[in-house]
Order: C-alpha cells, then sequence, then structure tokens
C-alpha cells in the first residue's frame, strides 16, 4: 500500500467479508478497506459498538487477506486496550497479512458517525500511537492515526493530535466525522504532503464529496466503508421482499447474478483445473 500511495490516491470500497471483497478486487479497485462497522455486522450480528474483540478482527482480516492480491487497510479501532494490547493488535495485523491498519482515540468504542463519542487524553492517545509505530516489524506495515477529537473537543484539538502524531512517526492522519466541506479543505491544507484519509460515510457526519474533488484538495486515500453493505443490504431486503409478497424468484433473475457469474467469482476454474490436473497425474501412475 505504500508503494501505491506514492503514485496516486487510492479509492479503497469496505468490505465485510471475502465475498465482498472478492467482488472489490475483481472491479479493479487498487485497495479494500476492512470496515469494523461492516465486520461487526457480517461476523456478530451488532452494531459498531465496542463488540469486536481484537483476536475476532484479526481472524476476519486474515480470512479474507488469503482470498485477495490487492492491499489491504484495516481498521484497528482503539487498538483494543493497554500499551501491551497495542503492542499485540499490531504483530496480530501484520500476522494476518494486513498493509496497514488505523488506530483510534476514542475511549468508549463506537462507530465514528454516531452520537455520545469520548475520547482519551491527547498524551495517551501519542503515547499509543509511539507504541504501536516501536511495535511493528515490516516497516513497509503502515499505521494510520485516526482521532475522532473534532465532534467531541472540536477541529483544532483534532489537528493538535495530528501533528503530535506526525511527529512521532505516524504514516498518515485519519480525521473522523469532519463536519463540512470547509473542514475537510482547511484539514488538507493544514496537512500538505502528508497521506490523509478520507471517511465518505452515506448518511453520515461527513459531507460526499467526489473522489476528483478530494483527491484535488489533497487527500491520498479515500475509503467508502459502508457503501457495499448498505447496498447488499438493500437489494437483499428488496429481493426477500419480493419472495415472500409474490411467491416466486423467477421475475428476479435479470436483477441477480447469475450461477456461473458467482463459481468465476469465488474462483471455481481455477480449483477444477488444480482438480484435473491431479487427475491426470493419478492416472500416469
Amino acid at each position: 500500500m505504500r508503494a501505491l500511495l506514492s503514485e496516486s490516491a487510492i479509492v479503497a470500497p469496505g468490505a465485510y467479508d471475502a465475498v465482498s471483497a472478492k467482488i472489490i478486487e475483481s472491479l479493479d479497485f487498487p485497495a479494500i478497506y476492512l470496515t469494523g462497522y461492516g465486520a461487526s455486522a457480517s461476523k456478530l450480528g451488532l452494531p459498531d459498538y465496542g463488540f469486536m474483540t481484537q483476536t475476532e478482527m484479526a481472524a476476519h482480516v486474515s480470512g479474507i487477506s488469503k482470498v485477495v492480491n490487492i492491499p489491504l487497510l484495516a481498521d484497528a479501532d482503539t487498538g483494543y486496550g493497554s500499551i501491551v494490547n497495542i503492542v499485540r493488535t499490531v504483530h496480530e495485523f501484520e500476522d494476518a497479512q494486513a498493509s496497514a491498519i488505523h488506530i483510534e482515540d476514542q475511549e468508549n468504542k463506537r462507530c465514528g458517525h454516531m452520537q455520545g463519542k469520548q475520547v482519551i487524553e491527547r498524551q495517551e492517545f501519542i503515547t499509543k500511537i509511539s507504541a504501536a509505530l516501536k511495535a511493528r516489524r515490516d516497516p513497509e506495515f503502515m499505521i494510520f492515526a485516526r482521532t475522532d477529537a473534532r465532534s467531541v473537543k472540536g477541529l483544532d484539538e483534532a489537528m493538535a493530535r495530528g501533528y503530535e502524531s506526525l511527529k512521532v512517526g505516524a504514516d498518515g492522519l485519519f480525521f473522523d466525522a469532519l463536519e463540512s466541506a470547509e473542514e475537510l479543505e482547511r484539514v488538507a491544507k493544514e496537512f500538505t504532503g502528508t497521506c490523509l484519509v478520507a471517511n465518505m460515510v452515506e448518511f453520515g457526519r461527513t459531507p460526499l464529496l467526489s473522489v476528483d474533488e478530494l483527491h484535488r484538495m489533497g487527500y491520498s486515500l479515500i475509503i467508502y466503508p459502508v457503501t457495499g453493505l448498505f447496498s447488499a443490504t438493500h437489494a437483499m431486503t428488496l429481493a426477500l421482499q419480493h419472495l415472500k409478497d409474490a411467491g416466486e424468484n423467477s421475475s428476479l433473475l435479470s436483477q441477480v447474478t447469475t450461477f456461473e457469474q458467482f463459481a468465476e467469482l469465488m474462483g471455481l476454474g481455477d480449483w477444477k483445473n488444480l482438480e484435473a490436473e491431479y487427475q491426470k497425474n493419478k492416472i500416469k501412475n
């Protein structure tokens, strides 16, 4: 991911499971964002409210990284505890083959676009980021400092946290839940030359700007955490409501992926070729 970001801005849609990750890769996006919001929903059936544990998320990252070949930015929430937990989190996500993570400064973990957030003190957050950076073993593994302070203490405090994160070596900054295009632009100007994350959440607190607009401002990594999740939820709800109401699914055929298309997405052809090759060898022997 570090090499990609040195070349151009990256658009990384959010994956919530292996199927959504494979769809993102099949559409030639350069990277995937593994959303904690989507992971909590798909793995646990629970809101993004601090339920997902470190080991559950690391296992989720590992499962997805095994079936795609593009960089994966993973949501590491608050780092899951104290300094020793932060160190373990970095190691677990490195081992799971994430290319990058972000660690945030929330105290009572919840989705950044929900109300009622609280953040830890600035120095405690910077200590966590410093510990994470020192813990990494792979120099190519990127660590982004994410602050939710805008909603709690104001934009000036959020930017102060950004500056101090850069001082200890953070690879990039993620200011979540900015509330206007003017705030997005102000952050981009203040941190010119820094790898900045823009978070485009449908129905969230941040206005939805285009990729071109964000790129012109100076954002390097533009994530869409729930576009796929919300789209899939809506499409499935409509299809199953029709099934319930009409008692048939034949009229849905033009609106769904075919059996063959899904098999191709899952790589069935590669597995069949492998099976056939071994069958040839078996016959020869």
